[in-house]
This record gives C-alpha cells, sequence and structure tokens, in this order.
C-alpha cells in the first residue's frame, strides 16, 4: 500500500473513533454483547496472522455506520473494509447503509472474514434497460421463478459453479440465512428457476426498502441464468423496485445494459430509497407471464446513457428530461405509436440491431468521460460529496434513478 493511502486511511480511523464515541445508529436489533466481544477476540487473533489488514478499516457492530460511512467514503482509495463479525443484525445494517458483504479466505485459526465493500464505482442496471430476446421470451413458458424456496440449494448451486472462487464462506452463509424472510432493513432472498421440478438456475440476493441488490448466481443449463436474471428484473420493476444494483463492474453486466456510478452517488441513490419498503409477498410465476406483462408495458430504453454514466448534476438533468419525454410518449395515441412501427420483422431485426450499436458506442463514451472527470476530481470535492451523500438522499429525485 503506498503511503499517502494509508495515512488517509488512519486520517478517516481518527474522525470516525470520536464519531462512534456516542451511542450507535442501530436499525436492526443490537448484536449481543458476548459475540461482539467474541468478535473483537477474533479480530486480534486474525490481525497476527493476516497483518497486512491492517491497512484496511476495520469494522464492527459498535461503530456507528451512519456517521462513518460518509467518511469512508471520502477517504478510502480502495473498496475494502474487514470485520470478524457475522451476525445476521450486523449485516442487515452494512447492506442498509450500501456496503456489500462478502467473504474471505485467510490464514491462521479462522477460516475466513467478512469484506463488506463500499465499491468505488457501484454498477447498477436500469429496469428499462432489460432487453427481452425472443428466444428468452419462447423458453419461458417452460420455467418457474420462485423465491425463498431452497436457500441452500442456491447456496450450493453457488459453490458448485464458482469452485474456488466463491466467497460463501460458512460463517457469512449463516449470518444471510437469519436474514431470510427478515423483517428489519434488510431482507436476503434466494431466486429459484425451476424446470419440470429441477432446480436449473438461481441467485443470493438482499432487499433494502425498493433497492435489490444481486450477489452471486449459477446456472446449469445454458442460457437459464440470463433468463432468470431478466424475469427477475422485470418482476422486481412491476412491483416497484427504482434501484437494481449488481455490485462490482464485470463486462457481462455492462453487456446486459448497465452502468457504474460513483460511490457517492450510488450512496445517495441509496439513501433515497432505502426507505421506501416493499413486500414481494409469496413469489411462484411463471416466466413467460412475467415477459409477456412486461412487454405489453415497456417503455424504449434512455438513450443518452453516456449522461448518466457520468454522475454529475448535468447528467442528473439529462436523466429529469428523459423521464419526461419518456412520460409524454407514454400518454400518446395509441394510434401513432402504431403508424411509426416497424412495417417487417426484417425492418424492426435491423433497427433493434442499429439501437444496440448505438447504446453500446454511448457506453464506452461514458467510460471515457467518466474516466476524465475522475482524474480532475480534488480531494476537497470528493470530501464534500461524501457529506452530501450522508443527508439521507438529499437532492435526488424520482427522475435520477436508473
Amino acid at each position: 500500500r503506498n503511503s499517502s493511502s494509508v495515512r488517509a486511511t488512519e486520517h478517516h480511523l481518527s474522525m470516525a473513533s470520536s464519531a462512534t464515541a456516542g451511542a450507535a445508529t442501530v436499525l436492526a436489533p443490537p448484536v449481543p454483547a458476548e459475540e461482539v466481544a467474541r468478535a473483537e477476540k477474533m479480530a486480534k487473533v486474525v490481525l497476527k496472522a493476516n497483518n497486512y489488514l491492517a491497512y484496511y478499516p476495520k469494522i464492527m457492530p459498535t461503530d456507528d455506520l451512519a456517521a462513518i460511512t460518509p467518511r469512508l467514503a471520502a477517504a478510502m482509495s480502495d473498496d475494502i473494509t474487514w470485520s470478524t463479525c457475522f451476525h445476521s443484525n450486523f449485516i442487515a445494517n452494512l447492506c442498509y447503509y450500501g456496503f456489500l458483504p462478502i467473504g474471505m479466505e485467510i490464514a491462521g485459526g479462522e477460516k475466513s472474514v467478512m469484506l463488506p465493500k463500499l465499491h468505488a464505482q457501484r454498477c447498477l442496471l436500469s429496469f428499462q434497460n432489460i432487453v427481452i430476446h425472443g428466444s428468452a421470451r419462447r423458453a419461458a413458458k417452460k420455467y418457474r421463478l420462485t423465491m425463498n424456496r431452497d436457500f441452500d440449494a442456491v447456496v450450493a448451486g453457488c459453490r458448485r459453479q464458482h469452485g474456488r472462487t466463491c466467497w460463501l464462506y460458512s460463517p457469512l452463509v449463516a449470518g444471510f440465512r437469519g436474514l431470510v424472510g427478515a423483517q428489519g432493513p434488510t431482507q436476503v432472498v434466494s431466486v429459484e428457476l425451476w424446470q419440470d421440478g429441477k432446480l436449473v438456475a438461481g441467485e443470493l440476493g438482499y432487499i433494502v426498502g425498493s433497492c435489490y441488490c444481486s450477489l452471486t448466481g449459477f446456472y446449469t443449463v445454458k442460457s437459464t441464468g440470463s433468463l432468470q436474471m431478466v424475469v427477475l428484473g422485470k418482476l422486481l420493476q412491476a412491483r416497484g423496485f427504482r434501484l437494481w444494483d449488481l455490485g462490482m463492474e464485470i463486462p457481462y453486466k455492462k453487456a446486459m445494459g448497465a452502468r457504474s456510478v460513483p460511490r457517492n452517488t450510488f450512496l445517495q441513490l441509496l439513501a433515497y430509497v432505502r426507505d421506501k419498503k416493499i413486500d414481494l409477498g409469496d413469489i411462484d410465476v411463471n416466466c413467460a407471464d412475467v415477459l409477456t406483462a412486461a412487454a405489453a408495458t415497456t417503455q424504449p430504453p434512455p438513450s443518452s446513457a453516456a449522461a448518466a454514466a457520468a454522475g454529475d448534476s448535468s447528467s442528473k438533468r439529462a436523466i429529469q428530461a428523459e423521464d419526461a419525454g419518456a412520460a409524454g410518449a407514454a400518454a400518446a395515441d395509441a394510434s401513432t405509436a402504431q403508424s411509426s412501427a416497424p412495417t417487417s420483422k426484417k425492418q424492426a431485426k435491423r433497427l433493434k440491431k442499429m439501437a444496440l450499436k448505438q447504446h453500446y458506442k454511448e457506453l464506452k463514451q461514458a467510460a471515457r468521460a467518466q474516466a476524465a472527470a475522475a482524474t480532475k476530481k480534488e480531494p476537497e470535492a470528493s470530501a464534500q460529496t461524501a457529506e452530501v451523500a450522508a443527508e439521507a438522499g438529499a437532492g435526488v429525485t424520482d427522475a435520477m434513478l436508473v
């Protein structure tokens, strides 16, 4: 680690210690004192065998997450914090404040620690940008999507798919299991895709208010993983979810139409939606029914992906303008829409190809613009943005949501 990074983290920790001198902000019930004591004792053991962790902020249930999260967002040069507490209530609060918990294998007597991550760039997918291919719609009638039918089978499927790289270590899985069906700020869910009673794909995720976060998934039959995500996304959209968090940026997510936003922008958006709770209820649906309903209500995706990905105030104005345009289009006369529709399947295919080509071009332009903006950003500006993010979604409007 470079010295400036270490100094920045140390400076943050000194601020955090004074910020947590009072009572901690607790949303889920407090973690039992004996669990906290055990985690603190374990942390000392872990540090002796893994001294590199001293360069990263340690987070415990006694920390005031409301106070330290914006400071961490401003001071951290990367994504990682760490903890030895896997209690469900602690995980619930971490997710509420924007941390994405994963596990990491370590040396010594303890086999894993939790890494609550605050990604420098968070990958988000607009529900309107989900593309439903004809092949997916035709195959969908063979599958059913459920939630929370077989948590353990989904965990096992993820472990098989990802092998040694899978971060679902037992202590973290136990913490997640305690949040399945929970009534607090965070609910962990398992999503299952079934074909003739056989589990063929699935994922783990969690819900915070009207934000859904995808953690990890698996598939056993070709294309079922993509189908599961498409159906899930359209189901979430139909139920009123506002934000779909995909965590770390990976090429396949970008190919789906996802975009990355800076850490502080994500924290603002999450703060805006996390208290608007949505009860999904019992989910057991035919995939074709979900896609058919979605196709009947789908609006064209926004065209200025480049502006949206930049994450600045001009981006937000652009998105607001697009939303206003989309609302106007929705209110337009149906006969006008019909008259502008393609006259043949061949023409429709050509137009779709042109639209996708333009979309990916805009994504590349957005990435270049975002990288250029990041190099010009002053530390003071970053700190000011973090303080804004600390105010529960201050300045965020519905039109700014992806």
